[in-house]
């Protein structure tokens, strides 16, 4: 899928200080949760860091230290993996 090396010192991170709940999964492989209320269980995002382009697969609805963090590392293409899954995007 992505055709360069990927470098990274580790993995379980977050992307910044204090509370915030994106977190590094395996190295530059980020996952955010939103909760969904009329569903009753989380909706997942995930963003690739890349050093060509930067991805988010799936993006849920952050919260505002997630999004502050999510604009600061950078989002060159969205990803979308089935019809349903356009949320805010339109």
């Amino acid at each position: 899928m992505l055709a360069a090396p990927i470098m990274n010192a580790g993995c379980n991170r977050r992307l910044s200080r204090g509370r915030f709940t994106v977190n590094e999964i395996v190295p530059d492989i980020f996952t955010w949760a939103w909760f969904s209320e009329p569903h009753g269980y989380n909706f997942n995002g995930y963003l690739v860091r890349h050093p060509e382009v930067n991805l988010c697969i799936d993006p849920v609805l952050p919260g505002d230290e997630n999004l502050a963090d999510i604009a600061r590392v950078g989002v060159a293409m969205i990803l979308l993996t089935n019809r349903n899954h356009s949320r805010a995007a339109n």
